[in-house]
């Protein structure tokens, strides 16, 4: 999962590229079809998982069985200058005894290149997604009958110019999200997130450098740094009980990131980040934050089977109806080893660290697992995975555990 702070540029590229598998053997990739000059990968993933905790609750934990099926389709297309991808999936999850949890997601990416000439090109990125918050989730009123419906849009453009080795970008980026309201689970009475409706408008300056190539024509070593500028517009002022009168969210946002992505003879991958970030409120009672901003993403083979990841990641969430957001550091560590022909074993451990420091709280998540997978052939696997994770927060009747195990198979064509 690539560490969300300096946006990896691996994952840029991988862009207009076909779906892909990581440490499996690429023999082992879904081909996907061609129809009329586009190139087509579509899949479906069928789960099946028990879950102890579904509600995340510290006391009284329901256990059910959940099944969701997924299916999605990735469209790929080159015309002479210009490249375009274009991704629709969505999510049907069913609980066998809690309906009212029951969840449908979708989700579209579209992308775009378009190369001017050999030196200035311009990319297009927009993505849509309407999905239900998961239990667990921090709020800051009660838990709600339904799962809270969220929608985004997000939109980026800008140009880019390379000089030989020296690429410059400005891109500009529009987002926004937009919340339903709820019932409470204990008394039935509303509860109200529309507060939390937001505009976001960024600019962002960007340079690459690349450093010698590979066999394969690519860049082995590239350095990079960003420069953005945000400002965040809520809707309506915070919802106080008698209407949306509280305290005004909006902020203004600097943040600068330098850092090095860099592979080496198919045994390493890095992209590492340090930076620095702002969030200034327009209103003075709520302070502002400044905190070092990094990210990282790391991939080493010890070995042609076995494989081990680590991903850092900072970043401070606007989304969940607390005054200040939180601040929040993860960390994950993992590790996939064929211990077979097409069998695979894989671990994880992953912590987050959730600060508000406008309320005096922290939490902290711990999360384990171990899984297999196994390759049936080209366009089908078998995957299964047990999961613990351990959640445990200042606020009381906040903190829960939760088990599950985790059962799918996973057609591509």
């Amino acid at each position: 999962m690539p560490a969300q702070a300096q946006q990896v540029l691996r994952a840029e590229q991988r862009v207009f590229l076909p779906p892909q598998s990581g440490g499996i053997p690429k023999v082992f990739n879904a081909k996907g079809f061609v129809y009329k000059g586009f190139s087509y990968y579509p899949s479906l993933r069928f789960d099946l998982q028990s879950t102890s905790n579904v509600y995340a609750q510290e006391k009284n934990a329901q256990s059910d069985y959940v099944y969701t099926i997924s299916p999605e389709i990735n469209v790929i297309k080159e015309y002479k200058k210009l490249i375009l991808s274009a991704t629709l999936a969505s999510m049907s999850k069913r609980y066998q005894d809690n309906g009212g949890e029951n969840k449908d997601d979708v989700h579209f990416k579209f992308a775009a290149n378009y190369d001017l000439n050999s030196q200035w090109s311009i990319p297009l990125r927009y993505e849509q997604k309407l999905y239900s918050r998961n239990r667990g989730d921090v709020l800051s009123q009660s838990a709600t009958t339904e799962p809270l419906r969220i929608k985004s849009q997000y939109v980026q453009s800008g140009i880019s110019k390379r000089f030989n080795r020296l690429i410059l970008s400005l891109k500009g980026e529009y987002n926004t999200l937009r919340f339903n309201d709820g019932r409470s689970s204990v008394d039935g009475s509303p509860i109200i997130y529309r507060d939390n409706d937001q505009d976001a408008y960024a600019g962002q300056i960007g340079a690459k450098y690349e450093f010698l190539r590979g066999t394969d024509g690519d860049a082995e070593h590239i350095a990079f740094a960003r420069l953005k500028y945000s400002a965040h517009k809520f809707l309506r002022r915070n919802y106080s009980g008698a209407g949306f009168t509280g305290v005004s969210r909006n902020s203004t946002n600097f943040g600068a990131l330098f850092g090095m992505e860099t592979r080496y003879k198919g045994l390493l991958f890095a992209n590492i980040g340090i930076g620095y970030f702002i969030q200034d409120y327009d209103e003075k009672s709520i302070d502002s934050i400044g905190a070092l901003d990094f990210g990282a993403e790391i991939e080493y083979s010890l070995s042609p089977r076995w494989m081990v990841g680590l991903a850092l990641d900072r970043d401070i969430t606007q989304d969940n109806d607390i005054v200040a957001g939180q601040l929040t550091t993860s960390m994950r560590l993992s590790t996939e080893y064929e211990i077979y022909h097409r069998l695979y074993i894989d671990g994880e451990y992953g912590y987050t660290q959730r600060n508000f420091s406008q309320i005096g709280r922290k939490d902290v998540e711990d999360r384990y697992s171990l899984g297999a997978l196994y390759l049936l052939n080209q366009n089908l696997r078998a995957q299964i995975k047990a999961s613990h994770l351990d959640y445990q927060s200042d606020a009381a009747g906040s903190s829960y555990k939760t088990n599950s195990l985790l059962f799918s198979l996973i057609g591509k064509l």
